[in-house]
């Protein structure tokens, strides 16, 4: 349940970082979106679901804070928001899976 607290808080973030913030709130968001993401593709990997492993990876990739990625804020806005509507299926089909 904590896990699902945590994405649910990225997914928050994300959302929030449409209007203007400080650039260390950005910096911040992704070393919080990349450490989720990978821990996500990790979990995903174990399970044998190539396709989430796929999408969580290149996500984690994409939010790399250490190799960024420079894209101007309308660019991000649109990634950020695409990335908000694949980590919500993402755990809606997360929590419809059986234990």
């Amino acid at each position: 349940m904590a896990k699902f607290f945590r994405w649910l808080s990225v997914v928050a973030l994300l959302i929030a970082a449409s209007i203007p913030l400080p650039y260390d709130y950005y910096t911040l968001l992704r070393f919080l979106i990349f450490g989720v993401t990978a821990d996500g593709a990790v979990e995903e990997k174990k399970l044998g679901r190539k396709f989430w492993v796929w999408t969580l990876g290149l996500l984690a990739v994409g939010y790399n804070p250490i190799f960024r990625i420079h894209l101007d804020k309308g660019t991000w806005t649109i990634i950020n928001l695409i990335t908000v509507a694949l980590l919500v299926v993402w755990l809606l089909k997360k929590g419809k899976r059986p234990s």
